[in-house]
């Protein structure tokens, strides 16, 4: 039941809104013991008790702790590992071997075992062990996942006071000449910054050298970066820099990044808390957000593509008036250059065939390296700016990340499709209208994104998005068979039909029908036509069917608990799916 064994099991039970202790299972009894807060004692059945701890009614440790958040396949796997090593560190304890050498036959036993290999670089110390097990009897198995699920998608070590006085001294001086050097860079602005906080108050933050290089790091300037740092240092920067430099129109570049939000919404009835996932993607000439997608679950190489298309794809009129959006700039085209970091979101099947048949150039960055998109970097630092000043956040700009993680859950107010709304919103009437410092810009203009781009739309040409067939011909890559009835196919309870689907199989009275679909979105189907063996477009029979994944519709019946005979309508589609993926419809 426990890595380590106690005297009582210490767990709690949520029933009916009160709160049971669970002492243990009584002696050769299938049956647990629970004691209520009058301390009155009953026995539940094990086999229940088991479906509760199922449904998440049961604290995983000595504490009421009931928390609704979703685990990532790496959260998981540490915490497997972490479960791996006290357990068999444990057993060596108890035959008496010290831990050094406890510790080194575990690590001996996975080497031979092949597991967890990417851990055993970085494999825990004694005192590590010591601290996991010691956590591990008050708090159980949430002591095993690291503490990353209260922390903010950007962490600085210096504040947006320091940021700001650094950015605005480049502004003055570097940019009109390259003479400063860093150090004095460094001495300016660490006088400012010491003179605003004694003003306002403040306790300063880290404002040295390294603050202000890794400032500078991030600007995509070859101008800029001619800093007193040593020749060998400033050739690898303006190297770095010539990339950047040679953007001279939308989409020549655009850099994507998916991050977790540094809020709490509410994600059903019940009241329960997650933080949902953003996709972003960047077009670097402008600073335009081309593609923006919010889900709750942990992005897959699904979610780039789907961001990546919504870059190509023209926004309808009905998502603006769904938002209530002011500014309806339609920024989509053909990407040159797509750059993405090395996370399992941005390579797979689905990926590869997209960079394969359009001719992007798809590049990922080195690790830890996130100066090599300083585009989308900038966007997400902006964008956690914006989610600080709303309910439910992780962190402001008094408490940082992972002092208020707690009290974030408890202000929880904005439900997911609150949420999305507040940021699509902000997307095209704030953002898109907010000048740029020129310290950021490719162009070294102050001006909106939304006028740069429609400056460069002017003089530039554009590269010219997919047409409807081509990007039909670049998603629709899944091939499947399916029976032919009188009213069309089905697939996955949803059933697809066209006039010209019926007529097809009653003149050539087909049974069987080649199916293919597009993986990213189940409101439309493609059936071959076995005498063209061209493509027949068939949209779902119910008009209202939201563009989702045929993943995220797989889900959706497992969790319902349906049979392959139930059929699904869009309105038991749209109820049963809390963690539905939001975004643009094409």
């Amino acid at each position: 039941m426990t890595l380590i064994q106690k005297s009582f099991d210490g767990r709690y039970l949520r029933l009916d809104e009160e709160l049971y202790r669970v002492l243990g299972q009584e002696p050769g009894k299938p049956s647990m013991l629970l004691e209520n807060s009058a301390g009155e004692r009953f026995a539940m059945h094990v086999s229940d008790f088991r479906t509760h701890i199922a449904l998440g009614n049961v604290s995983e440790a000595g504490e009421p702790e009931f928390d609704a958040r979703l685990r990532s396949h790496e959260e998981s796997n540490e915490m497997a590992c972490r479960r791996y090593v006290l357990t068999h560190a444990a057993r060596l304890r108890e035959e008496g071997h010290t831990w050094p050498t406890a510790l080194k036959r575990v690590r001996e036993r996975l080497v031979r075992e092949g597991r967890f290999l990417d851990r055993l670089q970085r494999f825990p110390k004694v005192r590590t062990v010591q601290i996991w097990r010691a956590e591990f009897t008050k708090r159980g198995s949430k002591a095993l996942y690291d503490k990353r699920d209260n922390s903010g998608n950007r962490n600085d070590r210096h504040d947006r006071v320091f940021e700001n006085i650094v950015f605005d001294l480049l502004e003055d001086q570097y940019l009109g000449s390259d003479r400063i050097t860093v150090t004095s860079l460094c001495r300016q602005a660490k006088s400012l910054y010491l003179a605003r906080c004694r003003e306002d108050g403040l306790e300063p933050a880290p404002h040295g050298r390294k603050v202000v290089e890794s400032l500078i790091a991030e600007l995509p300037h070859a101008d800029v970066v001619k800093s007193r740092l040593g020749s060998k240092e400033a050739r690898k920067r303006l190297l770095q820099a010539g990339r950047f430099q040679s953007i001279l129109a939308p989409f020549d570049r655009v850099e994507i990044d998916s991050t977790e939000a540094d809020i709490f919404v509410i994600i059903d009835r019940d009241g329960a808390t997650a933080r949902p996932w953003i996709t972003v993607a960047i077009d670097a000439a402008t600073g335009l957000i081309v593609g923006l997608l919010i889900s709750l679950e942990r992005p897959t190489g699904m979610t780039t593509a789907l961001t990546l298309r919504e870059a190509m794809t023209p926004t309808e009129e009905s998502f603006f008036e769904r938002y209530g959006i002011e500014s309806r700039l339609q920024a989509y085209g053909n990407l040159l250059t797509v750059v993405a970091d090395q996370g399992s979101e941005n390579k797979g099947d689905l990926i590869r065939r997209l960079i394969s048949q359009t001719g992007i150039e798809y590049q990922l960055t080195i690790p830890a390296h996130p100066e090599k998109k300083p585009f989308v970097e900038r966007l997400n630092r902006t964008l956690s700016d914006f989610i600080m000043q709303l309910p439910g956040a992780t962190k402001t700009a008094e408490m940082p990340a992972k002092t208020r993680t707690n009290r974030a859950r408890e202000e929880a107010a904005l439900t997911f499709e609150e949420f999305v709304e507040t940021v699509q919103r902000w997307r095209f009437d704030v953002y898109a209208r907010t000048p740029r410092r020129r310290i950021h810009s490719i162009f070294k203009r102050r001006e909106s994104p939304e006028e740069a781009w429609k400056r460069l739309e002017a003089d530039h040409f554009i590269p010219e998005p997919p047409t409807r067939a081509e990007l039909q011909e670049l998603f629709y890559c899944k091939r499947i068979g399916r029976k032919l009835h009188h009213y069309g196919v089905e697939v996955e309870g949803i059933q697809y039909s066209s006039k010209e689907l019926r007529y097809l199989g009653r003149s050539q009275n087909l049974t069987d029908a080649e199916v293919w679909l597009d993986p990213t979105d189940i409101r439309v189907i493609a059936v071959r036509n076995p005498n063209t063996r061209g493509l027949l477009f068939v949209p779902a029979k119910d008009p209202d069917m939201p563009a989702i994944s045929f993943e995220e519709l797989k889900n959706i019946r497992k969790r319902e608990g349906l049979s392959a005979a139930d059929s699904m309508k869009a309105d038991q589609v749209l109820v049963a799916c809390p963690y539905r993926v939001v975004r643009f419809q094409s």
